[in-house]
């Protein structure tokens, strides 16, 4: 892999956004994105299912409800189908294992020589956190057995 940028910025801040960009490609064409984001609608909808049909085998054994717990487990497990409904939404709409990764670049590798070169920007997040540590364009060559890589850091953390 070879990197490269015209900011001052740390080699090491370009290979960890070459990694993320290659980690979200090799996600996209395995389909695993899609995958969790469909176990996770599952997962709201049979809790939303189970909450909304019968919140008795939640309320049953909770010493005085009074009536008031079964309404809102009812509310709760509606948000939660609707939460399920959202991801099948995001999951038909955005996942799409077969489109490549990135926008395509004119010329040609540098490396091959083939005009096999697409690039989108790669986000590296904070451990634990959401406010980006890296932010850049990352390069990759999609020629078969040509592991040409670049990246441009836009925004760099601490």
């Amino acid at each position: 892999m070879t990197a490269s940028s015209p900011t001052a910025a740390l080699p090491v801040d370009e290979d960890l956004l070459i990694r993320e960009a290659i980690r979200q490609r090799r996600l996209r064409r395995t389909g695993r994105s899609l995958t969790g984001t469909l176990a996770l609608a599952a997962f709201f909808a049979a809790i939303g299912y189970t909450l909304v049909f019968h919140p008795g085998v939640i309320s049953a054994n909770v010493p005085y409800s009074n009536g008031f717990l079964q309404p809102v487990l009812v509310v709760i497990g509606g948000v939660s189908c609707l939460i399920s409904v959202l991801f099948i939404i995001g999951a038909a709409s955005g996942a799409r294992p077969r489109t490549p990764w990135g926008d395509p670049v004119p010329g040609d590798c540098p490396t091959c020589g083939q005009p096999a070169l697409r690039q989108d920007e790669a986000i590296l997040r904070e451990a634990g956190g959401l406010a980006a540590a890296v932010r850049g364009t990352v390069t990759l060559c999609q020629a078969p057995d040509c592991d040409y890589a670049a990246a441009t850091v836009i925004t760099a953390g601490k």
